[in-house]
């Protein structure tokens, strides 16, 4: 009877090895899953919060390049370009004077994300504002435009230091509740199904 018992024990003790394995490698990438669309979600906001602020700042810098185009004075919109390449994500930017290029002037920008890849592409999008005469009396006459390009995918480093906190935090706290669930399986229902 000894003998049988302990038979029966090998097969059952070997399954739930099995299913302990199971439980951990199903933990870890649920945590890997829910980290990795977590960090796409938040990528996709903070691509979206890069372009705001390039709009707020674009908006911000208008009257200036107006002043610029309607003086036609380069050094002016050479100081507007300047004050523009503080925000990382701007690419380029033109000022047009009535149709005629009056400074345009472009760089390369520094990629946030380069241990990613192809995964991060660049995402550049074009915001554009027309430039308007200044005016004291009366409707104000378009003088020119001005236009930049924003590379959505340049975002700021905190995030990505958030980024992988999260996503090694998501994996690690699976991984935890992987061995608290075999823990109480074995605790709790093991014990009665084998004893």
């Amino acid at each position: 009877m000894t003998l049988k018992g302990t038979a029966t024990q090998r097969p059952t003790r070997r399954m739930s090895h099995v299913l302990a394995k199971i439980t951990l490698a199903l933990a870890l990438i649920l945590g890997a899953i829910s980290g990795a669309t977590q960090i796409l979600t938040d990528l996709r906001q903070e691509k979206n919060a890069v372009q705001y602020s390039a709009e707020e700042f674009l908006a911000s810098v208008a009257p200036s390049a107006a002043s610029a185009a309607y003086n036609f004075y380069p050094p002016a919109a050479e100081q507007v370009v300047e004050g523009l390449f503080t925000q990382r994500a701007i690419q380029s930017v033109t000022i047009f004077n009535e149709g005629a290029v009056m400074v345009e002037r472009s760089r390369e920008v520094e990629q946030t994300l380069p241990a990613l890849g192809s995964l991060v592409v660049a995402d550049p999008v074009v915001l554009e504002r027309t430039l308007f005469s200044p005016s004291q009396f009366g409707e104000a006459e378009p003088i020119g435009r001005i236009s930049i390009t924003v590379d959505r995918s340049v975002v700021a480093p905190a995030f990505v230091n958030r980024m992988w906190q999260y996503f090694l935090f998501a994996t690690i706290k699976n991984f935890f509740l992987g061995l608290l669930l075999i823990a109480l399986v074995y605790g709790a229902l093991a014990r009665h199904i084998i004893g």
